[in-house]
Formats: C-alpha cells, sequence, structure tokens
C-alpha cells in the first residue's frame, strides 16, 4: 500500500519524534552517566580498602544510543525534496511517521533501564 503525504506536515511529525527521541535519550544517558559513577566509586572505594580488583573493568550493559541523525537524515531529504508532497509505502509509513524504526525497541528497553522516569 502506499500514500501521498504532505510534505510540511511529514517534516513537522519527524521533528516531534526527533524532539521526543532526543529527550528519552538524555534521560536515559544522565542515569546511565550516574551509574557508571556509582561503580567507578565502588571500584575506588575497593582500591583505598584494599580489596580484591579487577583491572577488566566493564560494566554489565552499554549506554544508550542516539539515533538523532536518523531523524536528520529524514528531515534533510524532506526538505531537500522539490516536491510538496511525499509518497511513502507502509514500511515508510511506520518508521517516519508512526516513529517504529527498526531500532526502536532495543533503543525503549536500554532508554528504560537508566531513565530517571522508570525509577
Amino acid at each position: 500500500m502506499q500514500t501521498t503525504i504532505d510534505k510540511t506536515k511529514l517534516i513537522a511529525t519527524l521533528k516531534a519524534n526527533r524532539e521526543r527521541h532526543v529527550k528519552q535519550f538524555e534521560d536515559a544517558d544522565r542515569g546511565y552517566r550516574q551509574l557508571v559513577v556509582i561503580k567507578l566509586r565502588e571500584l575506588s572505594e575497593r582500591i583505598e580498602t584494599g580489596g580484591q580488583v579487577c583491572l577488566g573493568v566493564r560494566l554489565d550493559a552499554e549506554g544508550p544510543e542516539s539515533h538523532a541523525e536518523d531523524y536528520d537524515r529524514a528531515i534533510q531529504m524532506c526538505e531537500m525534496s522539490m516536491e510538496q508532497s511525499v509518497e511513502l509505502d507502509e514500511h515508510d509509513f511506520e518508521t517516519l511517521v508512526l516513529d517504529k524504526w527498526t531500532w526502536s525497541k532495543a533503543f525503549s528497553s536500554s532508554s528504560a533501564s537508566y531513565s530517571s522516569s522508570s525509577n
């Protein structure tokens, strides 16, 4: 199935989706950095008290990853288009309008682990 969407509306939707994504990323990134500080303080305390220390220090999970560039690329493509409307197939509509990217589930799961709103 195909649909034709007004380019201005699509750009506005993409910008709103991007803004929501960046806020979610920034919140999760703050939480992740706080976790890193806690883990490093624990390691420092073990060092200072003569406790056992593993030099191969690593966190159990990776921090959140921003996908703002994906939004930026889609926005720029729309802005540079000479057409006033954009034709989307179902996959493009789901991604660009409904904000369900291939990375969305992994991003939401990772972000929820560190988000202050989920703690």
